[in-house]
């Protein structure tokens, strides 16, 4: 008990290894996720009976940032051929310090929209057939 109250672990004071505790660099860091999102619609009124709706959605999820490189990375992507680990290879000789999140940032995501609204000849003017077509992204950003 003495030897791990004096940082080391052995039970004779012949210790296998000692033990330090760490503390981080910095009390807390902030990094900004940027988001940006842009939206064009019109409306046409191609009879009186039939009006068609469209649209454009662009959206752009930026690459986080951090001043303080707060963010660890392998120094190349882990899948990549030119990846090397292993049992012969130091863990922190694979890793490195970077300021973004994601190695690439996915580009601006454009999504079309396509709607109409119909009103048929029968129905009193009380019936409308509607529809649309539109196209998202994943939920989730995706590097």
């Amino acid at each position: 008990m003495s030897d791990f109250a004096n940082g080391k672990l052995g039970d004779t004071g012949n210790a296998l290894s000692s033990f330090t505790q760490s503390f981080p660099l910095y009390g807390g860091v902030a990094f900004p996720v940027s988001l940006g999102r842009f939206y064009l619609s019109d409306e046409w009124a191609v009879t009186k009976n039939l009006k068609l709706t469209y649209g454009l959605r662009v959206e752009e999820d930026f690459n986080p940032t951090c001043i303080e490189k707060c963010f660890v990375l392998t120094n190349v992507p882990f899948d990549s051929p030119s990846y090397q680990g292993g049992v012969n290879v130091p863990y922190n000789t694979t890793l490195t310090k970077t300021s973004n999140l994601f190695y690439n940032s996915e580009g601006p995501i454009v999504q079309p929209r396509f709607g109409f609204a119909y009103k048929p000849p029968f129905g009193h003017n009380k019936t409308v057939i509607r529809g649309v077509s539109d196209c998202f992204p994943p939920i989730t950003p995706t590097a």
